[in-house]
């Protein structure tokens, strides 16, 4: 009957075969460290044989003994050998050289580190020169705290963020909550975090939800949020959602958006609506609105839905529109709908279209079906049309029948 056993693989060096430094096969006495030969087993009175000799000895009885000290043995326990002791010295020399010890390595042979009282050794040289993360570290942590490097292994992970620029959010705020975030630890991890740019709203966000929106590292966030520029609408109602409409930070952030040169109205509608149509800020994106835009008529139409047709800023949207743009048929239809045609601003954009001169039969009488034949806004497009256009026998005829209608 042959006797096999499967070896976890393990890295290992060539130990020389000499007395002083290997264990013989109690029967063949060769050094059982020799690497030619990768089947030493102990048996479990803890003496050293290669398979292929104590077989021999195996194969004749169901239950053998060993040569040496004669204390039994059975098949099964060859098949639940213990660990070839050359794989023990060779774990053993992973502590002692320049091998990089890795989290996977330590749980793959655990049992062989503990057996051997080598696993404290293995964990402490994981935390001084292992690739750490907070993962693997979550997964080690309560033989971490029994061996009394918790602490160490955290600050090590620290150290290596802060050096190398690049910690995630995630990472700051377990750290933070497993430190303390008063711990000058939780401090030099922010600051690592804002230095490595390109933050995102949800960044500052949580972490100022983590810190707390008065404590100076999310004004520091924020200032380094501002100043990468490029804000948009959702980042000014998320953050100041977050940090209270009638906070400096908040104020920070409008002005920082207002100074965008892209506004549009939506822009506007929103962020009106999230402070209110009184609120000196929606004042203050209105003007910017104004300022920096040829205005069309969805523009006037959507913010004075919103604002209110009485509304101050909407009689200033209606006078910037009608002095930037000259009016077309459509924008007066769309206008004095909205407004109604008794209304001054509808009154407004008339006389602005009027004004523009070379209006057209069409122009009048599709206009004078807005308004109603006999309203004087259609008188004033027809005596407009007639004074400045030399009206052909086509244009009487047609305008005639129209009215006569």
């Amino acid at each position: 009957m042959s006797v096999t056993m499967s070896m976890p693989y393990v890295e290992l060096k060539d130990y020389p075969s000499n007395e002083t430094e290997c264990e013989r096969c109690s029967i063949c006495l060769d050094c059982v460290f020799d690497l030619n030969r990768n089947d030493a087993f102990r048996l479990p009175c803890r003496h050293v044989f290669h398979f292929e000799c104590i077989e021999a000895v195996k194969s004749h009885n169901a239950s053998a003994s060993c040569p040496l000290c004669r204390a039994e043995f059975l098949a099964d326990d060859l098949n639940d050998a213990t660990t070839p002791v050359y794989l023990i010295r060779a774990l053993t020399s992973l502590l002692d050289d320049d091998h990089r010890v890795t989290v996977n390595l330590i749980l793959t042979y655990k049992h062989l580190f503990l057996e051997h009282a080598l696993l404290q050794r293995a964990y402490a040289k994981l935390v001084e020169e292992g690739d750490l993360s907070l993962q693997n570290i979550e997964g080690i942590r309560a033989d971490l705290r029994e061996y009394g490097l918790l602490e160490r292994a955290y600050d090590r992970l620290r150290d290596a963020f802060v050096a190398r620029g690049n910690p995630r959010v995630a990472d700051v705020e377990r750290l933070c909550e497993l430190f303390g975030k008063e711990d000058p630890r939780c401090v030099q991890l922010v600051d690592a975090y804002v230095a490595r740019g390109n933050l995102s709203r949800l960044d500052v966000r949580e972490l100022c939800e983590l810190l707390g929106k008065e404590d100076p590292r999310c004004v520091q966030l924020v200032d380094a949020f501002v100043a990468r520029g490029n804000l948009n609408r959702l980042d000014v109602i998320e953050l100041c959602e977050l940090l209270g409409k009638e906070d400096p930070r908040c104020v920070q952030l409008v002005d920082a958006f207002v100074a965008r040169p892209s506004l549009n109205r939506l822009d506007v509608r929103e962020l009106c609506e999230f402070f209110g149509k009184e609120d000196p800020r929606c004042v203050q994106l209105v003007d910017a609105f104004v300022a920096r835009r040829v205005l069309d008529r969805l523009d006037v139409i959507e913010l004075c839905e919103l604002l209110g047709k009485e509304h101050p800023l909407c009689v200033q949207l209606v006078d910037a529109f009608v002095a930037r743009r000259v009016p077309d048929r459509l924008d007066v239809k769309g206008l004095c709908e909205l407004f109604g045609k008794e209304h001054p601003l509808c009154v407004q954009v008339v006389d602005a279209y009027v004004a523009r001169g070379n209006l057209s039969r069409h122009d009048v009488g599709k206009l004078c079906e807005l308004f109603g034949k006999e309203d004087p806004l259609c008188v004033q497009l027809v005596a407009a049309f007639m004074a400045r256009r030399n009206p052909t026998e086509h244009d009487v005829k047609e305008l005639c029948e129209f009215f006569r209608e």
